[in-house]
């Protein structure tokens, strides 16, 4: 008899452990709607933060070379999520960064290089650690001692001018980049209300880039021979300029610690 009790009361614990687990799944299946939510809510909450992270840094592969560009000018956003600051005249998250030199940019390129884990591209003195370059970006001074650059690396840097017209003509032959009509591919002086506008909102060029006819004119690599003083090159076009403009006279030189509200510039890479 104690026997056959002490089974009874085992029937007894598994029979309400029984009825808790098939409560427990009832509850479950009746608010699975709510469960399968809230796991869709926190997935699109992961997928947005790991967007937000890369969203202002889109690469497009040029064809037939061994080039990626940044898709638009560097914008307020990134720049200031990398230096710290923002400097420019015309502020907006999307708009692109300008009031920044040659100093400034190749500064911020190694910076950002550091920051996607590639190689930097450029040295002063020996050393790519701008924290030792013994230079405060947005002073307009002058990056003193021995510069050079390392093209092969596979860091952010500024495009060479032949770079930059390649990738300007998007393979058309359109006197803008992307078009001949600039008022669909670039804001200049007709339509730019004399300030310059959020990145991306015109028609790109055939290689997907962005605004390389008119928003602000953009720092290249090469230093400029046929001047005097050597300055670097700038290209493109800003939202001051004229429709006469075209891709065949959008240069210019600057100092290299010069700044202006309607300059800026986008980065590129050497890719495998």
């Amino acid at each position: 008899m104690a026997e056959n009790k002490k089974n009874h009361h085992i029937f007894q614990l598994f029979y309400l452990v029984g009825l808790a687990s098939i409560g427990f799944m009832k509850n479950l299946f009746k608010h699975s709607a709510l469960v399968a939510a809230l796991i869709a809510t926190a997935l699109m909450f992961m997928s947005c933060k790991k967007k937000l992270a890369s969203r202002d840094v889109t690469m497009v592969k040029i064809p037939d070379t061994n080039l990626e560009v940044m898709t638009t000018e560097v914008t307020q956003g990134l720049y200031e999520e990398i230096m710290g600051v923002n400097p420019s005249h015309f502020k907006g998250r999307h708009r692109p960064v300008e009031h920044v030199s040659w100093y400034d940019a190749i500064y911020f390129c190694n910076k950002l290089s550091e920051k996607y884990g590639y190689a930097p591209v450029y040295y002063v003195n020996d050393t790519a650690d701008v924290t030792k370059w013994d230079y405060k970006p947005h002073q307009e001074d002058s990056i003193e001692g021995e510069l050079y650059y390392v093209y092969w690396e596979n860091g952010f840097r500024l495009p060479t001018n032949i770079e930059w017209e390649f990738a300007a003509s998007g393979g058309e032959d359109y006197e803008y980049s992307g078009s001949n009509d600039l008022h669909k591919v670039g804001w200049f002086n007709e339509n730019s209300g004399n300030k310059t506008h959020p990145v991306a909102k015109k028609k790109p060029n055939a290689y997907g880039l962005y605004d390389m006819s008119g928003n602000v004119r953009e720092w290249v690599q090469d230093i400029n021979e046929l001047w005097k003083d050597k300055d670097p090159q700038v290209r493109g076009g800003s939202y001051a300029n004229r429709k006469g403009f075209t891709l065949d006279n959008m240069w210019d030189s600057k100092k290299a610690w010069a700044t202006d509200r309607n300059l800026g510039f986008r980065v590129v890479r050497t890719v495998d």
